[in-house]
């Protein structure tokens, strides 16, 4: 089960997108790795993986995530168990087809996890594996991933305060464009989660 804070969370999916959004274009990036919107309230982080799709969901007092492994062997009947427990408010989250696909799921609520397991992992272990820790982790990801190699300390800023200066951007990708960027990141993201 994940041991992150709510604000290391929200911090670490935050660096996450706007790493994905400084090295690859907006007019190039087909299939984001990371994509966030912010509606009704709430902020939703979806992580895109060969091996499936995980989403984070922050709403004022609760973070829920749902993930659905591309192999996973789970059944109506352990999707009905994974959200056993799981307060009505945050039920409503999701529509009876999503629970469905559902092969993993946690939530926090006042500073707890809680989490039902299936016998079967659901792909919980690779895709939670894109929730960074630390920067070093998240840096060799990023080197494999986009294939170059990435300055430790704007990594490592990147990571601790989910923000870069535009010379620092440019410095991970040089054809980046840092207004746009940081547009199309606050219009995604709600600082204060």
């Amino acid at each position: 089960m994940i041991k992150l804070t709510r604000q290391e969370l929200w911090r670490s999916l935050r660096a996450l997108t706007l790493l994905d959004m400084i090295l690859e274009p907006k007019d190039g990036r087909h299939h984001p790795v990371m994509d966030a919107s912010c509606k009704d309230g709430q902020n939703r982080f979806v992580l895109d993986s060969s091996s499936g799709r995980l989403w984070v969901i922050f709403t004022d007092d609760a973070v829920v995530i749902r993930g659905c492994g591309r192999s996973s062997e789970d059944t109506e009947d352990s999707s009905a168990l994974l959200f056993k427990d799981m307060p009505e408010g945050l039920l409503t989250l999701f529509d009876e087809a999503q629970r469905r696909e559902t092969t993993f799921c946690m939530w926090q609520t006042e500073g707890v996890w809680h989490q039902n397991k299936t016998e079967s992992d659901g792909g919980e272990t690779e895709l939670m594996g894109y929730i960074f820790t630390s920067a070093d982790r998240m840096q060799a990801w990023a080197e494999e991933h986009y294939g170059r190699k990435l300055d430790d300390k704007i990594m490592k800023k990147l990571f601790d305060k989910a923000m870069l200066t535009a010379d620092e951007m440019k410095a991970l990708s040089p054809g980046c464009r840092p207004r746009e960027v940081m547009a199309e990141f606050f219009s995604r993201t709600v600082s204060g989660r």
